[in-house]
């Protein structure tokens, strides 16, 4: 009778797409992009604004993280093996490309994060039709099936290179350039950042249709550019204290790196406090024995991730509830050996009320959390009934793992876990496969929406647990 209702509940789900019900998509997920054509673009340019106004409101760590939710979205679901390219554009656009034209399938995830993540502020002004002009000289070939990603947090303020501000004259040069681009080269889509009302609209004008979205920036609470600890509460201890350096950033000139401890030790810095928003983000890099020596992050003592290895600044995201939470950063070694630097440092930290939200209800497929692979966050089951369905889209030859942790972190769930297509076709379940915690692996043979089901296991336990998903993709 379940899967009877599931599969009801995702033939209406679908039909109300089709019928063009408007549906909730989180901005994490830069799958809005219908009227981009991801799926079987050809050719795809991100620009990214580097305009000095950005690095004082913190808006460009989250134009470098939208930017890589695009490639993570390409390699899901894009069709064509497209030439990607990416470029940081203002006044002076003759700063080379940090991704050139290349074909996907040549391209390494971590080098285009690792180059998007290098990408620095200006001082320069908005040059927006220059940026447009320069992505046609990439999607032109193989018009109309091209698509240019602008990124930007305003209005253009100069219609030249290098030219003085003319914020008309530059809002003019940009819907010509736009109309040009739209009729001559491929789709135009843009990501606007905090926008105003005045750059709201422009920017929609020259979006084409369907192809634009405007995001709020999370609030940076701490990026440790005091140089010390004194913005926040902030508790540090174990074998050594934590501290905060201006040898390494991800922004900025300072970051917070992990005490210097020996093996079979461990340092930790912690932060209580009240969250408004529903989701936390940071920057963290590692460098560190890959395998044995580890930076964990914990939410009210739970472990919801760890890295180890070579790192370099990676951004991540999790859900949390509003209300007081603990958060710990924890870097831990194992009985020998060392490499690298043997330490891991966290920067630009923030809270938000536009991020991964995943509140409740997300009872049933209707209302699932849409999230975006790899995937880690830290949920509750409760009241014992109460069940928790999240959705992700996959192309036909992914191999997914989802891994929930609840009886290995003390939670008192005996949590089952079940996955289904978008027809509500069961296509594994699974409770007890790592002690009372349930695990899934499972090859995706077709192209579509996928769902993810937790809940107590007969519907008389209730606790918290992490859930971890992830994705390979073949092409």
């Amino acid at each position: 009778m379940r899967c009877f209702i599931l599969g009801l509940l995702l033939m209406l789900l679908i039909v109300g797409s089709t019928l063009g019900v408007a549906q909730y998509i989180p901005w994490m997920d830069p799958m809005w992009v219908e009227g981009a054509n991801l799926a079987w673009a050809n050719a795809v340019v991100i620009a990214i604004d580097t305009s000095g106004s950005i690095r004082e409101t913190g808006r460009l760590p989250l134009e470098k993280t939208m930017a890589i939710g695009v490639i993570n979205v390409l390699l899901m679901q894009n069709f064509m093996d497209p030439i990607v390219a990416v470029y940081a554009f203002n006044s002076d656009i003759e700063t080379p490309y940090v991704v050139p034209p290349t074909r996907l399938s040549n391209l390494s995830l971590n080098q285009v994060i690792s180059a998007i993540n290098g990408i620095q502020d200006t001082p320069n002004l908005t040059w927006l039709n220059g940026a447009i002009l320069e992505a046609c000289n990439v999607t032109q070939p193989v018009r109309p099936n091209g698509t240019l990603i602008l990124l930007t947090d305003g209005l253009p303020t100069t219609p030249d290179r290098n030219g003085s501000r003319n914020i008309s004259a530059a809002m003019t040069a940009t819907l010509n350039a736009a109309q040009n681009f739209k009729n001559n080269c491929s789709t135009l889509a843009v990501i606007g950042i905090d926008l105003d009302e005045e750059a709201r609209e422009f920017l929609q004008t020259i979006a084409s249709p369907g192809a634009f979205l405007p995001v709020s920036s999370w609030h940076v609470a701490e990026d440790f550019e005091t140089c010390d600890f004194s913005k926040l509460p902030w508790e540090t201890g174990g074998d050594a204290d934590w501290f905060v350096t201006s040898d390494e950033a991800h922004s900025g000139h300072c970051s917070a790196r992990a005490g210097r401890i020996d093996d079979v030790e461990r340092t930790y810095l912690e932060l209580t406090t009240e969250v408004t928003g529903e989701s936390i983000s940071f920057w963290y890099k590692v460098s560190s024995e890959s395998g044995y020596d580890y930076l964990c992050f914990y939410i009210d003592g739970y472990e919801v991730d760890c890295w180890s290895g070579e790192i370099d600044w990676s951004y991540t995201t999790y859900p949390v509830h509003p209300g007081t939470h603990t958060f710990t950063w924890e870097y831990m070694k194992d009985g020998s050996m060392s490499y690298g630097y043997d330490t891991a440092w966290i920067d630009d930290i923030s809270f938000g009320a536009g991020g991964m939200i995943c509140s409740e209800p997300n009872d049933d497929p209707t209302s699932a959390c849409q999230i975006t692979l790899p995937f880690s966050g830290q949920f509750e089951i409760s009241p014992e009934e109460d069940v928790d369905f999240f959705t992700f889209p996959a192309s036909a030859g992914t191999m997914v793992i989802i891994d929930v942790d609840a009886d290995e972190i003390g939670s008192a769930l005996d949590a089952y876990l079940c996955l289904y297509d978008e027809y509500g076709n069961m296509i594994d379940c699974d409770d007890d496969t790592h002690g009372f915690d349930p695990y899934i692996e499972a090859f995706l043979h077709n192209t579509g929406t996928y769902y993810i089901e937790v809940g107590g296991y007969g519907g008389y336990s209730e606790g918290v647990y992490v859930l971890k998903v992830e994705a390979t993709a073949h092409h």
